[in-house]
């Protein structure tokens, strides 16, 4: 079981999201060098997580649901991830993509799809391969509903040459159009589940072609998530089963931890500032190390009563 790569992948879907510098406290097995650890196939992680507010990515921006979203919808491109590469690289793969050509004025993207991606063998998509039309249906409703929609620039248009090929036009060059490609808002989903349910709020409407499926939801409790047989990256995930716990207070959250009942505490994976002392008292055997994240403080004003 690579628990450590399970935590950093979360957490750098976290940093995705926000901006800034900061320091905090992050747990390993005992004498742990997660850079030298290797993958274990099977077992089951159990993980501190929080509800989310819908299961729509593109109708919310709510780090919880593009968390529980990121185990089983896939993006064009990724950022690198794993033990050999650091929190604060955001070095761009692919992923449902195999490559982008990107026009000399910055205005035109022609995205290649990999061959071969199925959706989960249930209804409706019946394990049918996931097309350039399924990409262009996800970016136009992201264009309509999404939060983020201004992250994809001026969209003029999107053509689908061929099954397998996506050219996307803007108004002007936007340079950070294919990182973006990358957040888990910008996931591909297919249009038979809005067809079906009307929108994408609902468990029921989880359904992707990522490396786990859900298996099992319980509101208020927890989700549980299983490896998908039909995954494109062959191999991949190494767990058979992820738990997605539903527990908010953060006392119990780690005294779980310390009983050895879940194997991350938090869903951020951060031990707070203020029980990293009693931890190395209590778990002499763990280590705590401290990690640079990225985040951002905002201060508003209200702009509608004087003097502003």
């Amino acid at each position: 079981m690579d628990q450590g790569a399970a935590r950093l992948v979360e957490r750098r879907d976290l940093l995705k999201l926000v901006g800034g510098a900061a320091a905090a406290a992050t747990l390993l097995p005992p004498a742990a060098a997660i850079g030298h650890m290797r993958p274990r196939r099977g077992g089951s992680l159990k993980h501190i997580g929080v509800e989310p507010p819908t299961f729509d990515p593109q109708a919310t921006v709510a780090y919880q649901t593009q968390l529980m979203s990121s185990f089983v919808r896939r993006t064009l491109f990724k950022f690198v991830n794993g033990a050999s590469y650091g929190p604060s690289d955001f070095t761009l793969v692919p992923d449902l993509a195999t490559r982008a050509a990107v026009s000399k004025d910055g205005r035109v993207y022609t995205i290649t799809l990999r061959k071969g991606v199925r959706w989960e063998a249930r209804p409706p998509v019946n394990g049918r391969e996931l097309v350039a039309s399924d990409v262009k249906y996800s970016m136009e409703r992201a264009l309509r509903k999404s939060p983020y929609a201004h992250l994809l620039g001026r969209v003029e248009g999107i053509e689908t040459p061929d099954p397998h090929t996506v050219r996307v036009t803007l108004a002007e060059a936007f340079a950070p159009f294919l990182h973006n490609q990358a957040e888990p808002w910008s996931c591909i989903l297919p249009p038979e589940i809005e067809d079906r349910m009307g929108d994408f709020k609902s468990a029921e409407s989880l359904l992707g072609c990522g490396p786990f499926v859900l298996e099992r939801y319980e509101p208020g409790l927890k989700a549980v998530f299983a490896r998908n047989p039909r995954y494109y990256a062959k191999g991949l995930p190494y767990l058979d089963r992820v738990e997605w716990l539903f527990v908010h207070d953060r006392a119990t959250q780690l005294s779980l931890y310390r009983a050895g009942q879940v194997d991350v505490p938090f869903h951020d994976a951060r031990v707070p500032r203020a029980d990293v002392g009693s931890f190395k008292r209590s778990n002499p055997a763990y280590s705590v190390v401290v990690w640079d994240w990225l985040a951002n403080r905002t201060l508003a004003f209200r702009t509608d009563k004087a003097p502003w």
